[in-house]
């Protein structure tokens, strides 16, 4: 048990808060899009995973230090509740923290540390992900752009560079470009649209 003032919090259910978070979050991503969800269920969803968001933030720096390790891990769902959690706690330090992982983390990680600066203040944090966007992996690069993009900041100068991506990568481009209202190309929209793969059409 630690304490914090005079408020006492157990271990053990703060990680649970923080599981709950990160899983709790990662459905809700999943669930935006489907046909047999209505938005009474989804905000009752995000409305759960908000409440474990917020105990968290109760215990201040004793969350940041659950949360500070899973950055570097591998789970999707650790690197969602850790972003979001150290995010909302508003320090510069912790907002570093995040985006330093972000731009090293595997995969996995990264991802859900995206989903987590998808839904958190990036205001301190934009200028970094605006460089991160124009140099590195194109994997990194587009993961920065449709964090920024979903902020709707703004894009880097050289935007249309994105275009030469891996086919795997397109439909995360389409997103970020979407979102950015382009470049579009006539050869790019031809071929998502023919591509046949749903998540691809829909970006």
């Amino acid at each position: 048990m630690i304490y914090v003032g005079t408020e006492k919090f157990i271990i053990d259910i703060l990680e649970e808060h923080f599981e709950d978070l990160g899983s709790l979050w990662l459905r809700r991503e999943a669930s935006v899009f489907r046909g047999d969800w209505d938005l009474s269920r989804l905000a009752e969803l995000e409305e759960q995973a908000l409440a474990h968001l917020d105990g968290l933030c109760l215990a201040g720096v004793h969350a940041a230090d659950l949360a500070a390790p899973a950055l570097a891990g591998k789970e999707t769902t650790a690197g969602i509740a850790a972003s979001l959690t150290l995010m909302r706690l508003g320090s510069a330090s912790y907002e570093r923290a995040v985006v330093e992982a972000f731009a090293v983390a595997p995969e996995t990680a990264r991802e859900g540390i995206r989903v987590g600066l998808r839904h958190s203040d990036i205001h301190g944090i934009s200028g970094v992900l605006l460089d991160i966007s124009s140099a590195g992996n194109p994997g990194l690069r587009l993961a920065a752009l449709d964090v920024l993009a979903f902020h709707r900041r703004q894009p880097p100068r050289n935007l249309a560079e994105i275009l030469a991506v891996p086919p795997e990568l397109r439909v995360r481009m389409c997103e970020g470009l979407g979102r950015f209202g382009g470049p579009w190309e006539r050869a790019l929209l031809r071929d998502a649209l023919d591509s046949g793969i749903p998540e691809l059409q829909r970006a």
